[in-house]
């Protein structure tokens, strides 16, 4: 096996394993749905800063940062791509929000298709609209999807939009940056676009809520830096794709750990979302 094959290989088994990471986050952000979520992403920023400073200092990491103007805009949008997702689940609901939020596999390919000249075959293109086929059916199985696009279902696709972007930025900055300083770009300038925020909305947080989100956090870090490592080794289209697991599994967690009621129409998208991931890895061309 060559060595490209074995760094596709491992590329690809470190996106499914963030994927399952941020499944995981996003069963412990439901646990603590008390919390406001600026506080909620908060904690997130500020674990990361935690996690980066600490390994830095024990020498396990070096952060050096070569495109600083390009890590600002990889933050920037990461930041904001992370509040926008959080407002549009307070505003139109988890179903809604994630239906319109799993679009940004879509913008991520055809971007990159423009400016990184990947080339994305008809067999690629066909799982990515099949897997996000599947999650609208498994979103529309629960029948909270209502008609029309209103100005929170905007903010939704505005922030696909521009998760779609930073998936990409990542990719290009991989050339030159480190998976730590690309976290560390994110996790910083998103601490100062949610800390005033936090503080003028959020309450006082239990010890059992700051647990939990003490634990989210720490496992979002590891699922961001996995997901950075492995756009080392894929293309944003395949990375983009076995992304599309979070969502499936989330339902999964839903159903297991909190009783939420499955749909026959629900577990027939929850199937053809993880059969196109399986599909894509089994055959890579």
């Amino acid at each position: 096996m060559s060595i490209n094959i074995q760094n596709e290989i491992r590329g690809i088994a470190m996106m499914a394993s963030s994927s399952v990471l941020f499944a995981l986050v996003a069963g412990l952000l439901r646990y603590a749905s008390e919390v406001d979520v600026f506080t909620a992403a908060l904690f997130r920023f500020a674990v990361g800063i935690a996690l980066l400073g600490t390994a830095a200092m024990a020498n396990r990491i070096t952060l050096t940062f070569v495109r600083s103007r390009l890590l600002f805009i990889r933050g920037f949008l990461g930041g904001a791509g992370v509040v926008l997702f959080y407002l549009s689940i307070q505003k139109i609901g988890l179903a809604k929000a994630a239906v319109i939020g799993s679009t940004y596999p879509i913008f991520a390919a055809m971007i990159s298709a423009l400016f990184l000249h990947e080339r994305i075959s008809l067999y690629k293109w066909a799982l990515i609209l099949i897997a996000f086929a599947g999650i609208y059916i498994t979103v529309m199985g629960n029948g909270s999807i209502q008609q029309g696009m209103g100005r929170y279902e905007l903010l939704a696709l505005l922030g696909a939009l521009v998760a779609g972007v930073v998936v990409v930025l990542i990719k290009i900055l991989r050339e030159t940056e480190s998976a730590s300083a690309i976290f560390c770009a994110q996790s910083a300038i998103g601490f100062w676009l949610v800390l005033l925020p936090s503080h003028v909305g959020g309450g006082a947080v239990s010890m059992r809520s700051g647990l939990v989100l003490l634990i989210a956090a720490v496992l979002a870090a590891g699922a961001q830096l996995l997901m950075t490592w492995s756009y080392r080794h894929v293309p944003v289209s395949t990375g983009a794709l076995l992304s599309l697991m979070t969502p499936a599994l989330s339902v999964l967690i839903g159903i297991s750990l909190f009783g939420e009621p499955v749909t026959t129409e629900e577990t027939v998208g929850i199937a053809i979302v993880l059969g196109s991931c399986v599909s894509l890895v089994v055959v890579r061309r």
